[in-house]
């Protein structure tokens, strides 16, 4: 009979057994904890996923309430807008009514400082008669444009032919021409068969305007009482004190008017009236009234006289022919003179006043806008009937004739205002 085997256990295979079983606890124990730890994780890991979504959430309340300030801003900046342009449309209003005021006022003054006006002109035209300014405008145009006809004329009688026959043109131009003309040796040479006539006739009408209508008190010296008693060495010294006086007087008369422009008008107007009265025969002093008017006629025609006398000596001796010393040629050219002088002094007993444009004043070039106030010379007509614009802009070469402009009306009013009474004549070359 066979014996059964019989497990045998050795010692040391009870105590491996043990061991396994306690690393297999210990296995169990870690993977329990490892277990534990994954659920801890999963939590925790749900913890920060919260805790990002809330910080998402305070990141977007964040956002919110900045996009609430800026809206809140906005709606401030929006109604402070609106109200800055309510204040502003106001105050263009109140601007508007007071603009409105203020024109209504000025123009409330106008009409009344025009009724006064027209009711001082009124007692003016009741006070003094029509003589004093009978004219109107055209006639006196017509009647300068008379005076400048016979300047011409004489000019063209009695001028040398040509400029180089008295020698070659000088580089410069004589004393007293550059108050008419812009002198140019080699243009003018050009022209030297135009030149005499229109040299001379600048001249002139320089002398008779700048002497004469431009100073309505140019005959003074020779109004004073007792003129003309004197003779030789004592006349001239009488004349200087007759000229200082009447330079006083003129001095005296510009300051007035500089101070009130009315006023010295006025002042001067009523001197000249006086000067020459226009008695009507039933005055008593008609004989002291007639007197002083002759006296007044003849200083006129002796300043007349001794302004043409100091024209032919001086400026005019280049341009002038020698014919022009023949009592008639003299005869006629103190006419002239004599005829400007009347008409200066009929044109000074308004209330207005003259201004003479000589070529300080005039525009340096022509411009055929400018009609109203400049003249092309009549050599320039016939290039001017082929082109009306082909001397724009050309410089004025000689101011043949100043103009003359008048500034207010006759009876001391407006003086703003100004009218042409005779246009230059210039020549560009």
């Amino acid at each position: 009979m066979t014996r059964p085997l019989v497990e045998v256990r050795s010692p040391l295979g009870s105590s491996s057994e043990r061991e396994i079983k306690r690393l297999q606890q210990k296995i169990r124990e870690k993977d329990d904890i490892i277990f534990h730890q994954e659920k801890d994780l999963v939590a925790f890991s749900k913890t920060i996923k919260d805790l990002q979504m809330d910080d998402g959430k305070l990141n977007e309340i964040d956002n919110r309430w900045k996009e609430f300030q800026l809206f809140m801003q906005a709606a401030m900046d929006t109604k402070l807008g609106i109200e800055t342009r309510c204040l502003i449309h106001k105050n263009q209003a109140i601007e508007n009514v007071l603009k409105k005021t203020r024109n209504d006022l000025a123009d409330s003054r106008e009409k009344q400082s025009q009724a006064i006006r027209d009711l001082q002109a009124s007692a003016f035209h009741l006070e003094d008669p029509q003589q004093w300014s009978s004219d109107t405008d055209n006639e006196i145009r017509q009647q300068l444009g008379g005076l400048e006809k016979r300047a011409k004329a004489w000019c063209r009688a009695n001028c040398v032919k040509r400029l180089s026959l008295q020698g070659e043109l000088p580089a410069n131009p004589p004393r007293g021409w550059e108050a008419v003309l812009r002198y140019n040796a080699n243009v003018f040479a050009q022209y030297d068969q135009h030149l005499p006539q229109i040299i001379l006739q600048a001249l002139l009408m320089h002398c008779i305007y700048g002497e004469i209508f431009a100073k309505p008190l140019f005959f003074l010296p020779w109004r004073v009482q007792g003129a003309g008693g004197a003779e030789g060495g004592e006349a001239g010294t009488e004349m200087i004190a007759r000229q200082d006086l009447s330079e006083v007087m003129v001095g005296i008369i510009h300051e007035i008017t500089r101070g009130n422009l009315a006023e010295g008008n006025s002042w001067r107007c009523n001197l000249l009236r006086s000067l020459d009265p226009k008695p009507t025969g039933n005055e008593p002093e008609l004989r002291v009234l007639e007197a002083t008017k002759n006296r007044t006629e003849m200083a006129r025609e002796a300043a007349a006289n001794s302004l043409m006398e100091a024209f032919l000596k001086n400026s005019a001796t280049l341009p002038i022919s020698s014919s022009a010393s023949e009592r008639t040629a003299v005869g006629e050219l103190r006419q002239i003179f004599v005829t400007a002088a009347h008409l200066s002094y009929r044109l000074w007993l308004r209330k207005s006043y003259l201004e003479v444009q000589t070529m300080e004043k005039i525009p340096a070039n022509y411009n055929r806008q400018n009609l109203e106030l400049l003249r092309a010379h009549s050599l320039h007509t016939a290039f001017l009937e082929k082109d009306e614009a082909g001397l724009n802009d050309c410089l004025i070469r000689v101011v043949v004739h100043p103009a003359l402009i008048v500034h207010g009306s006759s009876d001391g009013t407006n003086y703003e205002k100004t009218r042409v009474w005779k246009e230059a004549v210039v020549w560009m070359g």
